[in-house]
């Protein structure tokens, strides 16, 4: 397989979320590496919390559509008599049938202290897909 472009690229997929491209290798004995693409998006949200005196900022973090996909490059195909073409079948077979994709949730809280008004405050994602607060 061939890797394409960076190995990681992160991109605005619209307001309070990115798209995630991982570009790899997928290590196998005896036989070629096949490329590995993993592709998921991450969500972000934000709430305000009142705890006593003090505001505390909530960011989440969550991501969703998760897709992988492995390939070979035609020549390692003939070269390993097909063997990587089934490896990389029964890597996208095991990926689709035999695991749950990764969900992750997380969060992150700040304490804002008495300066800064919570409600104030956005949470965007810009052209090159960094979190803006």
């Amino acid at each position: 397989g061939k890797l394409n472009g960076p190995a990681v690229e992160i991109k605005k997929k619209s307001i309070n979320s990115v798209s995630v491209d991982l570009d790899m290798q997928a290590k196998v004995n005896n036989n070629f590496d096949p490329s590995l693409d993993i592709d998921f998006d991450i969500s972000f949200s934000k709430s305000c919390i009142e705890s006593g005196d003090e505001t505390v900022l909530r960011l989440g973090f969550a991501s969703s559509n998760f897709v992988s996909d492995t390939d070979s490059s035609w020549w390692q195909d003939v070269l390993s008599l097909g063997t990587s073409y089934l490896i990389s079948k029964l890597i996208d077979w095991y990926s689709d049938n035999c695991t749950t994709p990764p969900s992750i949730s997380r969060s992150v809280e700040v304490n804002l202290g008495d300066e800064i008004d919570c409600e104030d405050l956005e949470l965007s994602v810009n052209d090159n897909g960094d979190l803006i607060i």
